[in-house]
């Protein structure tokens, strides 16, 4: 970009200050120097402390009082914000040293975009995303990762992450910004999702009281979601498709009373099949 705006990383933490430095160099060392990051520490076991005088960047530190989940720590993050333009980070996972200014220059080249989204590597393709072409489908969502993201300030607005979902908050996010605003995808790497650690993340899906706890968490997002928005029948289906995932992994133990009555039949009958596979 002709002038540098400021960039604010927003990075939410919680048990993991082993691996937060990784992070913070990071953005340290991002090719692009005018950035601010601001850490939120949502009420760790042991009390998050950075030695600021360790780093080049300007850094914010904040200490939830209780814990509030990641959704509520990034609207803190934020809100505390002071850029142009916000991108996140988990504490575990790391940019690529010219994640920031890749963007950026996209967003030159785009400037009606809203968000752009770029490659982190260890995420899901999608074929269905596609080299500098705007993001309108649900389907693609499962490619997306918030990692990857620059976001207009502005956008937050309007928007920001639904507190009450223990899970799925960045599916949220990234459907909200394709209801609501323009998307871009660019087929470049720009993070790298470490999630192989082996210090558990809110993402895995190993045993059935986690998929269940999963499950009650979508069905809570997509009351939210049906709440807010008109779907289209294919957006319908996404949301019922990833119920039926779901609850095909859950088997007996998931509720199914928030469906209603046509919902409830095809549900069943779908969830039949797939648990016969």
């Amino acid at each position: 970009m002709q002038n540098k705006p400021l960039i604010s990383v927003i990075v939410p933490t919680l048990n993991r200050s082993g691996m937060l430095g990784n992070a913070i160099k990071s953005v340290e060392e991002q090719s692009y120097s005018n950035v601010e990051l601001i850490i939120v520490d949502d009420c760790s076991d042991s009390k998050v402390v950075v030695d600021k005088s360790e780093y080049s960047l300007p850094i914010t530190l904040i200490h939830n009082s209780k814990r509030m989940g990641g959704g509520a720590s990034r609207n803190i993050g934020v809100k505390a914000s002071k850029g142009q333009f916000v991108c996140f980070l988990d504490d575990d996972d790391t940019y690529s040293k010219d994640k920031i200014k890749q963007l950026l220059c996209y967003f030159d080249k785009y400037p009606e975009m809203h968000a752009i989204f770029g490659k982190v590597l260890g995420s899901t393709e999608r074929k269905s995303l596609q080299h500098e072409k705007k993001v309108t489908d649900f389907f693609s969502i499962g490619g997306l990762h918030t990692n990857g993201s620059l976001i207009r300030r502005s956008v937050f607005n309007t928007l920001e992450f639904y507190e009450k979902l223990p899970k799925f908050q960045d599916t949220q996010l990234h459907l909200e910004l394709i209801k609501e605003f323009n998307v871009l995808f660019i087929d470049e790497q720009v993070a790298i999702w470490n999630k192989d650690h082996g210090h558990g993340q809110i993402t895995d899906l190993k045993t059935t009281e986690q998929h269940l706890r999963a499950y009650n968490a979508f069905c809570l997002f997509n009351s939210y979601i049906k709440d807010k928005y008109s779907l289209t029948p294919k957006q319908s289906w996404y949301m019922l498709k990833n119920r039926i995932s779901l609850y095909s992994k859950c088997r007996s133990i998931a509720p199914v009373d928030d469906l209603n009555t046509f919902e409830l039949l095809l549900f069943k009958a779908v969830s039949s099949y797939v648990l016969k596979k």
